[in-house]
């Protein structure tokens, strides 16, 4: 008998990215493709614990859909342009949003941020990689040592997410590459960004990732998720002397990074109406254990995770999601 491997292949495909129109997969409608234009908003509410953090993100949305076709893995496609909003106590994000959707498993964009930290609460900045910034704000605070101060800046990030799915398990994957440009004082090369939980370049990239196994359990998702953060720093941010070149291996495995923490999530999506103006609201709670961290794996000073303890304390984040259609879907 022959195995005709070329043709099995692309069934194979099709089969595994057949049932996208499900709680895996933001903002796709059950029982259809998307309309021709589609104008949406959504929400994203969440806390934080380890590091401390909370925040919302919105974003209101026009897709234009690329091409009509009935197969679930091509039906949900567009290209797209949006606005982006995100408040938290440290800073404001402003920004514009570009995103193409080829086929259902695959979803590129870029989005444009200007960014403004307050004063207060605002951006820590640092010389270079070698100094310390494991001190809190909130400890900071109640010491009267404030380091914190206003400034601006601007982010380009570029991503591109990845989902599967096969019966009642799928897999994602969400890549971003991300470029800072920020106003720091002193000559100072890097800041933390509470949203990342690292000490980025003031003029440089970031690169991140997160990767999802879930199981799909009708209204809820159980599963696991592996994050990566990891900065890129050239000799005078890693603190070296003129001349002084780093190894590939140096840039590579830093102090600040990669950081890397794993653990379960679950999720509940409440209920799904497509084409209303409030949408599938869904609570979601990841937890996730420090693999590395420079101080979140081992000895953070921090005042709401004692040192002797902090590689035991997981990550903890709850969410909130929501989207709404402006426009009929039908």
């Amino acid at each position: 008998m022959t195995f005709r491997f070329p043709r099995i292949l692309p069934v194979l495909l099709v089969v595994a990215c057949a049932s996208f129109a499900n709680a895996t997969s933001a903002q796709m409608l059950q029982d259809q493709g998307p309309p021709s234009r589609r104008v949406l908003w959504s929400t994203f509410i969440a806390a934080r614990y380890n590091p401390l953090g909370i925040g919302a993100f919105n974003t209101l949305r026009l897709r234009q859909r690329l091409y009509k076709h009935e197969n679930k893995a091509l039906r949900d496609n567009y290209a797209g342009l949006g606005l982006m909003l995100g408040l938290n106590p440290v800073r404001t994000r402003l920004g514009i949003l570009a995103e193409a959707s080829p086929m259902t498993p695959l979803r590129f964009w870029a989005s444009f941020e200007a960014m403004a930290w307050q004063p207060i609460l605002g951006i820590r900045s640092y010389p270079d990689a070698k100094a310390e910034w494991n001190n809190s704000i909130v400890n900071e605070l109640l010491s009267g040592q404030n380091t914190s101060y206003g400034s601006v800046g601007f982010y380009a990030t570029f991503g591109a997410d990845a989902q599967i799915q096969i019966g009642p398990v799928a897999l994602r994957a969400f890549l971003k590459a991300l470029r800072s440009d920020v106003v720091l004082r002193n000559g100072d090369r890097l800041f933390y960004d509470a949203n990342l939980d690292a000490q980025l370049p003031a003029h440089g990239w970031t690169l991140t990732s997160d990767v999802d196994v879930l199981g799909l359990i009708g209204p809820f998702i159980v599963g696991l998720r592996g994050t990566l953060t990891h900065p890129l720093y050239d000799d005078a941010m890693l603190g070296r002397a003129p001349g002084d070149k780093a190894s590939l291996v140096d840039r590579f495995w830093i102090k600040n990074g990669p950081a890397a923490r794993i653990g379960p999530l679950v999720a509940w999506k409440m209920y799904q109406d497509d084409g209303a103006l409030f949408n599938s609201p869904t609570v979601a709670m990841i937890l996730q254990w420090h693999i590395h961290h420079r101080y979140r794996s081992g000895a953070d000073p921090n005042l709401f995770v004692p040192a002797p303890f902090s590689a035991a304390v997981p990550y903890l984040a709850v969410a909130f999601t929501g989207f709404g259609d402006f426009l009929s879907v039908k």
